[in-house]
């Protein structure tokens, strides 16, 4: 069984080709911003589609992390392992709170120059080669990972905003990537026996659609 974002055969797989990665997440990251620069104080107020979190929430989680994987690479470039955030979960989360009040220009400059920083070091990552293939960084990829699970972000949480891009508008590149490794994450997340039987005959073209099955987080 193959584990979560680990495509068939290594086809589309994103993590391991960051060249193609980061041509994909910075045509996503171009779409983000230019949906959100629409947005004003209102908006950005008002409620996502993440329980608890507002659009500045979001927007301000957008923004650190790509300083997030910002920090990984520019540690790659001089091979050091460095993690996303000096502080851990903890630091995440204070700055998303922090963030999540300014204004809507505010919010949407902050993401503009984190993306750009981001998008100037996938140059000089490739440039270099892309270093950083054995640096995990506390994680569970490597720093040459880094711009398939920005992508991850980025059209996750672009969806997530409710401004009208949705996972029909996903890259079909993104799609061959994640849907192996979620599919083959299925079982685990299954709460009960009756409800792996209900995919289970499902997938074998043995029953319908499953309904009120419940999923554990991903």
């Amino acid at each position: 069984m193959q584990g979560v974002g680990d495509p068939q055969d290594g086809v589309g797989d994103l993590e391991a080709d960051p060249e193609r990665a980061a041509a994909l997440c910075i045509t996503a990251q171009t779409r983000l911003l230019a949906a959100v620069e629409l947005l004003d104080d209102g908006d950005v107020r008002r409620a996502s589609r993440l329980p608890g979190w507002s659009v500045g929430h979001l927007l301000t989680h957008l923004a650190r992390n790509a300083d997030a994987h910002a920090r990984r690479l520019t540690g790659a470039l001089r091979g050091e392992d460095v993690g996303k955030y000096p502080g851990g979960t903890a630091q995440r989360e204070l700055d998303i709170e922090a963030g999540a009040g300014r204004s809507a220009r505010e919010l949407i400059e902050d993401l503009a120059q984190s993306q750009q920083r981001l998008e100037q070091l996938f140059t000089e990552c490739s440039a270099a080669g892309w270093p950083g293939g054995q640096l995990m960084g506390g994680s569970h990829y490597p720093a040459t990972g880094c711009p398939s699970h920005r992508l991850r972000k980025v059209v996750v949480h672009h969806v997530d905003l409710g401004i009208g891009y949705e996972p029909a508008d996903w890259p079909t590149e993104y799609l061959a990537w994640e849907l192996p490794g979620l599919l083959a994450s299925v079982p685990d997340r299954l709460r009960s026996r009756e409800d792996r039987a209900a995919v289970l005959a499902w997938l074998a073209g043995r029953g319908p659609s499953p309904t009120g099955v419940v999923l554990r987080p991903w």
